[in-house]
């Protein structure tokens, strides 16, 4: 995936083929080269014999961030067939990889035409309307956050308020500034929200609002189920 990426954004290189004209960008028409030689023996000494080179500036459509938001399953029945221990390696492996590949394509920054920055946020919904910080915003995943995360991670035996996780988030993106908000829309900025859960939630329509209300506001909202059936 980090070669995908990098390959994608690697800064052009040019050869230069001789001969050319470095300050004009022409290049010798290898066609026109034997006419052109004729009318200057007839007195034209400024025969066609080169190319010009138009190029024209492209719009960059690559995506210059993305900040991915983890809404991990803390209810009771996630105690069950070891689903809460699946979930807790998966998440801290996802936020893992996730920092070294930022870290990764930082090293190569200077060969790469456009930055392109990965931000990470985990959250755990417990019940009662409780939603506990797993992991803070940002591209960093120090030690203490990992011990923090591993901590956290642990089951909560609370019930589905995944709507209240939901929430917190629309007022985060509600609170951030117009331009991220307009990089959103635009696809400058990829909002990406994973709810991970077992069950139903608690209030099925009031998840479905808060979905609606996210992906009005561009963000990509996606669930998976965790299960010990396959």
């Amino acid at each position: 995936i980090f070669e995908k990426i990098k390959s994608h954004r690697l800064k052009p290189r040019y050869c230069i083929k001789w001969p050319v004209d470095i300050e004009h960008g022409y290049r010798l028409h290898a066609g026109a080269l034997a006419t052109g030689l004729a009318e200057i023996q007839w007195g034209n000494f400024n025969p066609e014999m080169f190319e010009l080179d138009i190029k024209h500036e492209q719009a960059n459509t690559f995506i210059g961030k993305f900040d991915l938001t983890i809404v991990a399953d803390g209810s009771g029945s996630m105690d069950q067939n070891n689903k809460n221990r699946y979930q807790k390696i998966s998440i801290l492996l996802i936020l893992e990889w996730l920092k070294r590949l930022h870290d990764k394509l930082e090293r190569e920054n200077k060969d790469l035409k456009q930055w392109v920055e990965f931000s990470t946020e985990a959250t755990m919904f417990c019940g009662s309307g409780k939603v506990e910080q797993i992991k803070s915003p940002g591209n960093d995943f120090s030690d203490q956050e990992r011990i923090k995360a591993y901590k956290t991670l642990d089951y909560k035996a609370g019930n589905t308020n995944d709507f209240d996780a939901l929430h917190q988030i629309i007022d985060e993106v509600k609170h951030t500034s117009q331009t991220y908000q307009e990089d959103i829309k635009e696809g400058k900025t990829k909002k990406i929200v994973i709810v991970l859960s077992d069950w139903w939630s608690d209030n099925n329509q009031e998840m479905k609002n808060k979905i609606k209300t996210l992906r009005e506001r561009w963000v990509l909202v996606y669930g998976i189920g965790i299960t010990d059936s396959w």
